[in-house]
């Protein structure tokens, strides 16, 4: 008997019934990547709808979690764009198409120079992004948040505060996004079954990995993997190890991870679930509210998934945390940043 196989997502997604016109969302990125690589904020500004919104669900130190409106946008980007810091290249660009025709979402990063101090930075993003009559009305940008630090205290944003003093911010919901209106659990989402019954699409194997996740039950979520299905962590720090694959090591790695972590989740609200024409493929962006054990604070944390998903399990796992988020929330935040000084 052959093993189940496993499969990357970092192909691009099929573009059937994808809008590739002049004014769907990826002619409209690729406008957006020529704004950035001139380094100008009235182009990058002008990109958007003049009532677009840009949010950041990730905390970064000095970043707001949400800037409104095209000038609101170009305000806050013409202090440091072109600079203190240059962009020069977009590096490993993946886009995936959606079910809607207005929204892609964008793995890729973006090489460039801090002038402060002449050295090379890279940041790695995600974006989803919605378009609409040729202009952005909608980007929620994820950005490695270590990456996303060094680069702010070099471009001057006010890299002052940590993500521990950012309030907790649960992410308005795209309009035009279905997502899930009920917490906990995908309550009131008709498109979630009986959590009893045993999953087999990829919105039922999101919906219960969520569920082991909530109430940390590292052998349920196993158990939701091929026998030599991958997990991929992209953005990661010191001492994590950014990719497990096999269900085993992925139980084993599930338990002791979740052990050692001073958190208890309480909940989740599911922000977005993004349907690809891939069958097999479901992108899912939530968020994990609960309580520290270490200092009794609430907290909010958001995520990004990309899961294939094939006879019922998962082949392929790419995950998008905060892990600052939660070094602060785990009341870790000095020990790690300590551990990301040269």
């Amino acid at each position: 008997m052959n093993a189940p196989r496993s499969e990357s997502l970092r192909a691009p997604a099929s573009h059937t019934g994808a809008d590739t016109s002049a004014s769907g969302p990826r002619a409209v990125f690729a406008r957006y990547q020529q704004a950035v690589l001139a380094n100008s904020a009235d182009q990058m500004a002008e990109v958007f709808a003049p009532d677009g919104v840009t949010e950041f669900p990730f905390r970064l130190p000095g970043i707001p979690p949400r800037v409104e409106g095209r000038e609101g946008i170009r305000a806050w980007l013409t202090p440091a764009v072109g600079t203190a810091f240059r962009f020069e290249e977009y590096r490993d660009v993946v886009v995936h198409d959606t079910t809607d025709p207005e929204v892609i979402v964008v793995e890729h990063s973006i090489a460039g120079t801090t002038a402060a101090n002449g050295q090379p930075a890279q940041i790695s993003y995600v974006y989803v992004l919605r378009a609409r009559d040729g202009e952005i009305v909608h980007l929620r940008d994820y950005a490695n948040p270590i990456e996303g630090m060094r680069a702010a205290e070099g471009m001057g944003l006010g890299a002052t505060a940590s993500p521990a003093d950012q309030p907790d911010h649960p992410a308005p919901r795209d309009p035009g996004d279905p997502g899930d209106p009920g917490d906990p659990v995908s309550r009131n989402d008709p498109t979630v079954p009986d959590p009893m019954a045993e999953p087999t699409t990829p919105r039922e194997v999101y919906a219960a990995l969520v569920r082991a996740i909530v109430a940390a039950d590292a052998d349920a979520a196993a158990d939701l993997y091929a026998e030599d299905g991958v997990l991929e962590l992209v953005f990661t720090r010191p001492g994590i190890v950014p990719r497990r694959q096999g269900r085993e090591d992925i139980r084993e790695a599930a338990r002791a991870g979740w052990d050692a972590l001073p958190l208890r989740f309480e909940s989740h609200r599911t922000v977005a679930l993004h349907d690809s024409p891939d069958p097999e493929v479901v992108i899912a962006e939530f968020e994990l509210a609960g309580t520290s054990l270490a200092g009794g604070r609430a907290f909010t944390l958001s995520m990004l998934v990309i899961l294939r998903v094939r006879d019922g399990h998962i082949v392929h796992q790419r995950e998008y945390v905060d892990v600052l988020g939660i070094a602060a929330a785990s009341d870790r935040l000095p020990a790690v940043l300590a551990s990301l000084t040269p």
